[in-house]
């Protein structure tokens, strides 16, 4: 059981590094001119 959890913090953190990394892309992207969003990396198949 701890072990899960461990395990489900460490995906939290990653889930919050990816889409902080996607948010500074999309803010650097609508700087350059772009609208399109990209589509959230957890959606990603």
């Amino acid at each position: 059981m701890k072990r899960n959890s461990i395990a489900l913090s460490g995906m939290t953190r990653y889930m919050v590094k990816l889409s902080t990394e996607s948010k500074d892309a999309r803010e650097k992207q609508l700087e350059e001119g772009y609208i399109n969003d990209p589509p959230p990396p957890y959606e990603v198949t």
